[in-house]
């Protein structure tokens, strides 16, 4: 059991991070590093920018903290170290002193049955262990690892959690208790999930590979009737989710936090940060509100408008620019008494007699008059520098402002 000063207690919960890497979308090289570079960013912002504007006493991550934890073992197992590092670059903490807690989700060690047991030991070893209680502000947070207990045969990792669960049978809570637990409980398929759910579908019963959507009813009961939790976190489903369990004639609200990365399908990521109120000052004991990050995907839908919008507006610009050069006339001035041999590196000049009106030498040279425009911009060296000068300065000056921020967002 953990123990932290009693008080009122503001709690960062944030979930699913799921650090982008091969495993995820098959990817290697530059799109892989590209893509890694822009999701920790990205992460990276946004774990800094609410440490320093909300400044919360402590901070929870839910589970799945790497896409492919579990999946880095035996021949691969040289992945995990940098993944980790990658991990401890992005929740870097500006308070060293403020603690951070971890709970344990399938992509970290797989799921039920298939639990991986060197993924599971490396897991404690790197996080502690997965389950656990915490004191804060007079009340319980218990976190109990619902991935290995879903299992229906024996394990070290099944039988630890089994152990923690039953430690609770018969303990009358002395205050209010908080589950925390990265698969949701269970629910009837159908069940609405209140207004801040961004996708169409609920969160319905499903299984695949190394993964369940909700914990099994039965299970699900005896949770709730063992722990006698007032409230419960869940991540996994990367959407937010509100429903009401009933467990011993109580209503107990679950909130399933949404993802924290803008890469795992929820074009609207967040995290929730939890109000703890000691029970004796307030009849609320806790509370919480769900924060919405940046829609990444937007903001780049935006950059695309944006760029669109710049060009047809400067269409007409440059039509009348190319209209004005065409009216104009030039007359060549001889620059030598005869055609002399163009010598080899020599800077070539390229006037031209391009005299309106005209047709024969000048449809030789432009290939008629529908070509007219572009001949008279590569003929005139001085729009194709000035052109050139201006589209360097545009890209230096960009390049330089990103820079300026990559390097803002990974020294701190």
């Amino acid at each position: 059991m953990v123990t932290l000063v009693d008080g009122e207690v503001r709690f960062a919960v944030l979930t699913d991070p799921q650090l982008t890497d091969a495993y995820s979308y098959g990817q290697r090289g530059l799109p892989l590093a590209l893509t890694q570079l822009y999701s920790d960013i990205y992460m990276k912002r946004n774990f800094k920018a609410l440490q320093g504007l909300l400044r919360p006493d402590a901070i929870f991550v839910l589970g799945d903290m790497m896409d492919g934890a579990r999946e880095w073992l035996g021949a691969r197992q040289d992945y995990f170290p940098p993944e980790l590092a990658r991990l401890r670059s992005v929740f870097k903490l500006r308070d060293s002193s403020t603690p951070m807690f971890w709970a344990a989700g399938n992509h970290d060690i797989g799921y039920g049955n298939q639990v991986i047991p060197a993924a599971y030991d490396r897991y404690r070893a790197t996080f502690g262990g997965p389950n656990y209680s915490i004191e804060l502000a007079n009340q319980t947070i218990v976190v109990l690892d619902t991935v290995s207990l879903s299992a229906s045969v024996s394990s070290p990792a099944h039988d630890a959690a089994r152990v923690f669960l039953d430690s609770f049978t018969g303990d009358a809570p002395i205050g209010p208790r908080i589950l925390v637990t990265h698969i949701p409980l269970y629910r009837p398929n159908g069940s609405p999930c209140g207004p801040k759910r961004g996708y169409s579908r609920m969160i319905d019963q499903g299984r695949g590979y190394q993964y369940q959507n909700l914990v099994v009813e039965s299970l699900s009961r005896e949770i709730l009737d063992k722990i006698r939790p007032t409230l419960v976190l869940s991540g996994d489903d990367h959407d937010w989710c509100e429903y009401t369990h009933t467990s011993g004639g109580q209503s107990v609200v679950e909130l399933t936090v949404a993802t924290f990365s803008w890469l795992q399908g929820n074009h609207y990521p967040g995290f929730a940060l939890l109000t703890l109120t000691p029970p004796t000052r307030s009849g609320a004991h806790a509370s919480y509100s769900a924060c919405a990050l940046l829609p990444q995907m937007l903001v780049y839908a935006w950059y695309a408008i944006f760029a669109t919008v710049t060009i047809v507006a400067a269409a007409p610009w440059w039509a009348r620019y190319r209209r004005r050069q065409e009216q104009t006339s030039y007359v060549e001035i001889p620059l030598f008494t005869s055609a002399p041999t163009p010598r080899r590196g020599a800077s070539p000049r390229r006037r031209r007699v391009l005299i309106a009106g005209t047709t024969g030498l000048e449809n030789q040279r432009t290939g008629g008059a529908a070509w007219r425009w572009w001949w008279l911009w590569c003929s005139d060296t001085r729009t194709a520098r000035v052109a050139g000068r201006v589209g360097a300065e545009t890209v230096a000056v960009g390049v330089a402002v990103h820079a300026a921020l990559l390097i803002w967002d990974f020294a701190g």
